[in-house]
C-alpha cells in the first residue's frame, strides 16, 4: 500500500472559530454604524431648510425612527455588566 504524500494543513478549530467570530463582530459593528449615520443623515436633511416640507417630514420621521430602533438594538444587544458576575452565596 502507498500512503498519500498530500498533507493537508493543520488548523486548530479553536483559531478558526475566534477568527469567524471577530470577522463577524467587525462586520456587526460596521453594519450599526451604518445604521446610525443613515439615521442621523436622515435628521440633517429634516433640518435643511431647503428640503420641501413633506419632504422633511419624511426625513425627521425616516431619521428618528431609524435612530430609536439602532438604540433599541444598542440595549437588546449590550451585556448588563462587561466584568464578571458576582454571586453572592448568602441567599
Amino acid at each position: 500500500m502507498t500512503q498519500s504524500t498530500v498533507s493537508q494543513p493543520n488548523v486548530c478549530p479553536r483559531l478558526f472559530w475566534r477568527l469567524v467570530f471577530a470577522q463577524m463582530l467587525v462586520l456587526g459593528a460596521f453594519l450599526y454604524i451604518s445604521l446610525i449615520s443613515l439615521g442621523v443623515y436622515l435628521l440633517m436633511l429634516g433640518f435643511d431648510a431647503e428640503q420641501a416640507q413633506p419632504q422633511q417630514w419624511l426625513a425627521l420621521a425616516g431619521g428618528g425612527f431609524i435612530l430609536l430602533v439602532s438604540l433599541w438594538l444598542l440595549k437588546v444587544t449590550m451585556p448588563w455588566c462587561i466584568g464578571p458576575a458576582s454571586i453572592d452565596s448568602e441567599r
